[in-house]
């Protein structure tokens, strides 16, 4: 399904350009996107390598530490007042943090995002 080698090169690609372009905040919502995903990598598939859909999935599998790593970086793309990500990333990072769309209209913040499952 995924290949981890493929996502971990991706990733640090992304955190490459993060520190060339700092404070960016469409950089920061990708690289947080991608983060998010892999997140949940050992619990995507079954033993018998079957898809597990999101709300099946072993929580406990997810990788606690990118999710964190991910929200932060979220979280610092929405104070930077820049269009955070381009919309076709809106409905995967909706699931990671909290409906803000006070401040976001408030700041011109582009996504608006409703539901935590983390």
């Amino acid at each position: 399904m995924m290949r981890e080698p493929l996502c971990r090169e991706a990733i640090h690609l992304a955190e490459l350009m993060n520190r060339l372009f700092p404070d960016h905040a469409e950089i920061e919502g990708v690289l947080a996107l991608m983060l998010l995903q892999d997140s949940h990598r050992e619990a995507r598939l079954s033993s018998s390598g079957e898809l597990v859909l999101l709300r099946d999935q072993d929580r406990s599998c997810w990788d606690r530490d990118q999710i964190s790593a991910g929200k932060q970086l979220l979280e610092h793309a929405l104070h930077l007042h820049q269009p955070l990500v381009h919309s076709r990333y809106k409905l995967p990072l909706r699931h990671y943090i909290p409906m803000r769309s006070q401040q976001m209209k408030q700041t011109g913040t582009k996504l608006y995002c409703c539901m935590k499952h983390c």
